[in-house]
């Protein structure tokens, strides 16, 4: 959820957000993406820092507890972005760490 706030925070009324699920050999994926103002490499670099924010309000724990429960759940948090082209935040499961669903009733 945090993700999709950051994308409507980042983005001007009007503009574009995308939300997809993405299948991959070894990866099961969800992609967020926006068309806000993105980010330089040291933003990239310290976005999931607890307390970094460029926000006016706000923590900046947002992007951090985000990590931390990736991590949790054995999957990677991963930004893509360039200034002003907007950012693709990857939530990666590798496929060998998702259970399998059990259809037995």
């Amino acid at each position: 959820m945090n993700l999709l706030i950051n994308a409507l925070d980042a983005s001007t009324p009007g503009s574009n957000i995308g939300l997809r699920a993405v299948e991959r050999e070894n990866s099961v994926c969800l992609e967020v993406s926006d068309e806000g103002c993105g980010m330089d490499t040291h933003q990239i670099a310290t976005v999931s820092q607890p307390f970094y924010t460029t926000k006016t309000t706000g923590t900046g724990l947002g992007l951090s507890v985000s990590h931390r429960l990736a991590e949790m759940n054995k999957a990677a948090l991963e930004f893509y972005s360039q200034p002003g082209k907007g950012t693709q935040v990857v939530l990666r499961f590798n496929r060998e760490s998702i259970c399998e669903p059990d259809y037995r009733i």
